[in-house]
């Protein structure tokens, strides 16, 4: 990868600065588990308990997906860029951005579930609701003061927070592992379990 898509990549993980909170994901401390997609998928169906999300039909789908690198699997939402392709891209004018969250958020109503903003989505965060004919992303349950995914994550390797915030928790544990205290795996930093 040259210089420019690597300066593209960077500034889409760093949008908003100080104001926009996105999720982020610790891979170490990921058990693959999967407990955010299933309460993910619980948050956006219209049961409140496991069986109603079997029972519910068309199935209620995540908002976040199972990306893969070197290390294994880990889950992939959103980042809700600054310069968003899938905004852009919409034909429908069915994604808009939230002023006051930042969030990117897809109303049904107006999507033709014509799959631009998959195509376009440089971190493949867009999924397509075959039986509904709609786009469907993360939303940061925008509804709740955290996301489901972060609360049912039984590590604390989720965790929502702004750009900087999540350098500065890596630059502590950086440091911490430097000096050789506890492993580098403080049990908190800046009011984020680890």
């Amino acid at each position: 990868m040259g210089a420019p898509a690597t300066k593209f990549i960077t500034k889409l993980f760093t949008v908003g600065g100080d104001a926009v909170k996105d999720i982020w994901v610790d891979k170490n401390k990921c058990l693959h588990c999967f407990s955010c997609l299933f309460s993910c998928a619980l948050a956006h169906s219209r049961g409140s308990d496991l069986w109603d999300l079997i029972m519910e039909s068309p199935a209620p789908k995540p908002r976040l997906f199972k990306a893969r690198d070197s290390d294994g699997l880990f889950p992939l939402m959103c980042r809700h860029c600054e310069n968003s392709p899938c905004l852009e891209s919409c034909i429908a004018a069915a994604i808009t951005r939230n002023a006051e969250s930042g969030v990117l958020e897809i109303d049904e109503n107006r999507c033709v579930g014509c799959g631009m903003c998959i195509m376009v989505c440089p971190f493949g965060a867009v999924g397509l609701d075959r039986e509904r004919r709609v786009a469907y992303k993360c939303d940061s349950c925008a509804e709740t003061e955290l996301p489901a995914c972060i609360r049912a994550c039984p590590t604390g390797a989720l965790f929502n927070g702004t750009g900087n915030e999540y350098s500065e928790l890596k630059r502590r544990r950086y440091g911490l592992r430097l000096m050789g205290l506890n492993g580098g795996k403080n049990n908190e930093v800046r009011g984020y379990r680890q």
